[in-house]
């Protein structure tokens, strides 16, 4: 296996597309697979965002980071398709789990707990 070409290959995918490959990978493996009989685990894919405070011209200062989950679509309501290229621009919390998530589309699934999440 070539390392680079792999990442190569991914930093192309459009978003939607790096999404749905990940939630196939993410699915298939498990952190700490011993573990499961006692402990539930799993990988997730997230986001990261932290906003500048300081005007221009000043030192930079910046919030604390958050972060997201990336929620997969919901094939109930998505079927096959990945949705829109819009980016990560939906956001909701899961209501199960109480996480923040974002997705390129409305309804998705909490890739935690794959509860649906409804998002704006």
């Amino acid at each position: 296996m070539d390392r680079q070409r792999l990442t190569d290959d991914l930093c192309q995918l459009p978003i939607e597309e790096l999404v749905a490959v990940l939630q196939g990978v993410f699915a298939a493996r498990q952190p700490a697979p011993e573990e499961a009989s006692y402990c539930r685990n799993r990988f997730f894919l997230g986001t990261a965002w932290s906003y500048r405070t300081s005007d221009d011209g000043q030192p930079e200062k910046w919030e604390p980071w958050s972060t997201d989950l990336v929620a997969y679509p919901d094939s109930s309501s998505w079927g096959d398709s990945l949705g829109p290229d819009w980016g990560l621009c939906q956001e909701g919390t899961c209501g199960s789990c109480g996480n923040v998530v974002r997705s390129n589309v409305k309804q998705g699934l909490c890739p935690l707990c794959q509860t649906p999440v409804f998002m704006t």
